[in-house]
């Protein structure tokens, strides 16, 4: 039986892994919009513009989203949309430290 951390290794060789990081990414960064201004999903929905059961499935992770509409939705929402290239190392210790501090909140 494979052990976690070479599941994990076999994973981020494949193209999803990275695009469902991003989508989530996303996600993580839209949340703590919501609240640092104080917003419930429907308010949420209401300034971007879409229904209330869209915004949780993008919430969870779960859309597909354009460069375009996260744009979009990063404008509606007061914001720009920062992209970078890094490291998939560096972008590896990034996101652990993110998850670590996301489960100390």
């Amino acid at each position: 039986m494979a052990t976690f951390t070479e599941l994990l290794r076999k994973a981020e060789k494949s193209e999803q892994y990275w695009v469902s990081g991003a989508q989530i990414d996303f996600s993580f960064q839209l949340a703590d919009v919501m609240k640092e201004e104080g917003l419930n999903q429907s308010q949420l929905a209401d300034i971007l513009g879409v229904s209330a059961p869209y915004i949780s499935k993008l919430l969870a992770g779960n859309q597909n989203l354009t460069l375009n509409t996260m744009v979009q939705y990063a404008r509606k929402l007061g914001r720009v949309l920062n992209l970078e290239l890094v490291k998939a190392s560096e972008n590896r210790k990034a996101r652990e430290y993110s998850i670590r501090k996301s489960d100390g909140d």
